[in-house]
């Protein structure tokens, strides 16, 4: 959570710069005494691009940061930002409140009446200060900081929002989907799980071999998901054909790929990865994706029945 703290220090903070104003005299740059000025430029968004461009990528990170968690601990840390976005309402209520600084004396008054110090991380200011210069344009680059950092929470907020909302409506489309809860594969005979498992067991490790031969005939595994050493497209057409021969039986297709889901990795590019919904969809109850170097075919067998072969194509790697 780093990048969401960053973000929080970072809404907090004014970085205020104290100048001072050069004059030419003489053909040569002298420094007046008495001219300094409080500066806010560095963190007006139309100014500088540096500050822009960081606020937008500690939104984006602090984004990342939040959508690691739990549905009630991204609510519990977005209800941080209701802290500050509270700080700032107090800001424009003592801007707005203030008359019009005409004078240097009525903005020194309204930059007062702010207490910025109060509510922020206010660098760059000293009580030896008294004599400093606060104009227009400070004033102007202090708002559109302001609301550079509010449109930054808006902005993270409604991200947060649009991709958890889209969450829950998928898991409400697949809970649908699966809303018996109870689907899972069932072999039609014990001849059928030992054909499958001899041309499954090559891609997985010796110490998984036992957990899948249990898994295929109780449904069941005490070491979590498996490891399917090959592409995860190979292991759903596997399925996919015995279901649709009638090999396999007791479910469904979406009820298969969610039991899929729950019990196999593949390996992708050397790393194992986890099955998606619409992964399995695409392949086991769609036609959009075939798979294209299968590991087992179904045909009928001599009396008629339909058994499990290992793929003309995958036949030498099966007999190693």
């Amino acid at each position: 959570m780093q990048h969401f703290k960053d973000f929080i220090i970072r809404l907090h903070t004014f970085d205020i710069q104290r100048k001072q104003r050069n004059t030419i005299s003489g053909g040569i740059q002298t420094i007046v005494p008495g001219t300094s000025y409080y500066d806010l430029s560095n963190e007006n968004p139309y100014l500088s691009s540096d500050f822009r461009n960081r606020l937008t990528e500690l939104t984006e990170l602090a984004v990342t940061d939040l959508l690691m968690l739990s549905d009630e601990q991204i609510r519990n840390h977005v209800q941080r930002l209701e802290q500050i976005k509270g700080r700032f309402q107090d800001f424009w209520k003592k801007y707005y409140g203030s008359r019009a600084p005409f004078s240097q004396n009525d903005r020194i008054l309204l930059f007062s009446n702010l207490q910025l110090q109060e509510n922020f991380i206010v660098l760059g200011l000293s009580s030896e200060d008294t004599a400093i210069q606060i104009t227009d344009q400070f004033l102007d680059d202090l708002c559109d900081s302001v609301q550079a950092k509010e449109e930054a929470i808006k902005k993270l907020e409604q991200t947060v929002q649009r991709v958890t909302v889209s969450e829950e409506k998928e898991d409400i489309k697949w809970a649908t989907k699966y809303e018996s809860g109870k689907g899972a594969p069932s072999f039609k005979s014990p001849e059928i799980i030992e054909a499958f498992y001899d041309i499954l067991k090559p891609y997985f490790l010796n110490e998984d071999r036992e957990q899948l031969a249990n898994l295929l005939q109780t449904n069941s595994t005490e070491t979590g998901l498996l490891l399917f050493n090959g592409f995860g497209n190979q292991l759903a057409d596997a399925f996919k054909q015995l279901l649709d021969s009638n090999l396999v039986v007791g479910c469904n297709q979406g009820e298969l790929e969610n039991w899929i889901l729950n019990h196999f990795l593949y390996r992708d590019k050397g790393k194992p990865k986890k099955f998606t919904e619409k992964y399995l969809n695409n392949i086991i109850s769609s036609t959009t994706k075939q798979c294209q170097s299968p590991i087992l075919d179904v045909k009928k067998k001599d009396d008629g029945q339909f058994g499990i072969f290992p793929s003309q194509r995958n036949k030498r790697n099966h007999k190693k």
